[in-house]
């Protein structure tokens, strides 16, 4: 009995470091490079077809690189630094990751069809610092370190109690917040950029399923979760379920690219537009869906409000 317990605690401790690693890593990865410099476009979404091997372009922001480099709504992108879009690679590789500061794009005229070649520039050199409100000097600061609280609270509570399962789903649920700013991923240093969509990927969507279950269960079973026990397991599966397949494919393919290789898969789309809209880069034309600001925050309250 005695060996059994101790096993049990050694297990369950070690699980619970590991898990505290994980999130501790994303955390210090995300606080360190969110302000880093990053790739800016300047279009909103794009449509993809494999036939025409082409992207159709969304909306151009006014006075964006794309508007600079002549770059209209409607457009076809077919070639990116000289790659033909036979897949989105090209496009993964120099818009999302912007591994050079400008790309020679090969664009189809809505118009009249003809190709021209164009630059876009995604950074340019020393930017002048932004001029911020004093409002905006006071809110910089807790935003761009709001991942530690929930860090802190929810690893703290677990390494005291690694056996507890309501220490379990507070870690878990602080997790989820951890992962709720957007994630540059070519901020990110290329051994740890899988790990970070992983993790990105999976916990950002969790955020909702683990919202309910906590308040389902804290600090007593709500009359929902009497009358549906279930629901609350329901909603964690079908969320990893989602997404676990496509996170373990990101982290052993070191990034998204698979993402913008499995366009014929039905969820690319709502994954890849939730992982790079909050960024500010292209998405999949979203067709009117809200921006993720909104489902992120909105799936905590309604979670919230159903447990």
């Amino acid at each position: 009995m005695g060996i059994s317990f101790s096993a049990r605690q050694f297990v369950c401790r070690a699980l619970a470091t590991l898990f505290a690693s994980l999130a501790t890593t994303y955390c210090v990865l995300w606080v360190v490079h969110v302000r880093h410099a990053r790739p800016r476009p300047g279009f909103s979404d794009y449509e993809y077809s494999a036939s025409t091997r082409s992207m159709t372009v969304g909306v151009v922001f006014p006075d964006s690189p794309a508007e600079q480099a002549g770059l209209r709504r409607g457009d076809r992108i077919v070639a990116l630094d000289g790659h033909k879009l036979e897949s989105l690679r090209p496009f993964y590789e120099s818009i999302i990751l912007g591994r050079k500061d400008t790309v020679e794009l090969a664009v189809e005229d809505a118009s009249s069809g003809g190709v021209r070649q164009m630059k876009l520039v995604l950074r340019r050199g020393q930017t002048p610092p932004m001029r911020m409100t004093r409002l905006e000097h006071v809110l910089d600061l807790p935003m761009g370190y709001f991942p530690l609280g929930f860090l802190v609270v929810g690893v703290a509570v677990l390494l005291l109690r690694p056996q507890d399962p309501n220490a379990w789903l507070l870690a878990l649920f602080c997790a989820s917040f951890v992962a709720g700013g957007p994630l540059y991923e070519s901020a990110i240093p290329p051994h740890l950029r899988g790990f970070a969509v992983a993790y990105k990927m999976v916990m950002t969507w969790s955020c909702a399923a683990f919202s309910y279950y906590f308040f389902a269960v804290f600090p007593g079973p709500s009359p929902l979760d009497r009358k549906l026990a279930w629901l609350k397991y329901v909603s964690v599966g079908a969320v990893l379920i989602a997404t676990v397949p496509m996170a373990l494919r990101c982290l052993v393919a070191g990034g998204a690219l698979p993402l913008y290789l499995g366009t014929h898969w039905p969820g690319w789309v709502t994954l890849t537009w939730a992982l790079t809209a909050q960024a500010g880069l292209p998405v999949p034309a979203s067709h009117g869906w809200p921006p993720p600001e909104f489902l992120f925050f909105g799936s905590f309250l309604s979670g919230t409000a159903l447990g």
